[in-house]
């Protein structure tokens, strides 16, 4: 958690932003991206290591930063 708070010991200029990826299970049974996504989210929300940071995790959430990098 302090690294996706930026606070470890090696820091980024835009800091980081934690995913979580579906699995080769989950590719191989066709898991919509809708589920993965849902799943990722409440994994960020539910963990007690990642609560306080899940505002900045998830694959949504990079995108968004992706998109505002020149």
């Amino acid at each position: 958690a302090d690294i996706l708070a930026n606070r470890g010991a090696f820091r980024l200029r835009l800091g980081f932003i934690g995913v979580v990826g579906r699995s080769q299970h989950d590719i191989n049974v066709n898991k919509p991206m809708s589920e993965a996504l849902k799943q990722e989210t409440e994994f960020f929300r539910s963990h007690p290591n990642y609560r306080g940071v899940a505002h900045r995790c998830g694959t949504t959430v990079l995108a968004q930063e992706l998109n505002q990098v020149y």
